[in-house]
């Protein structure tokens, strides 16, 4: 997992896990929503990265492994 500045306007992160490779790129707003979801809330209606505990949620590994490339 390597975070790449350059080439988009807010980051991405680009991925890549046994042969698969996926980028996910901020929307902005302090979020990467396809990577955020994979952690655990800390409150009801999460807005940003910082609304997530340092927690994966059940099934975080499948769900990583089922993102678009």
């Amino acid at each position: 997992m390597v975070y790449q500045r350059q080439g988009y306007r807010w980051g991405a992160w680009k991925i890549t896990l046994d042969s698969k490779s996926a980028t996910i790129p901020s929307e902005g707003r302090r979020t990467f929503p396809h990577l955020d979801r994979l952690y655990v809330p800390k409150v009801a209606k999460p807005k940003t990265w910082d609304d997530y505990r340092n927690e994966l949620v059940p099934g975080a590994q499948e769900k990583l492994c089922s993102l678009p490339t």
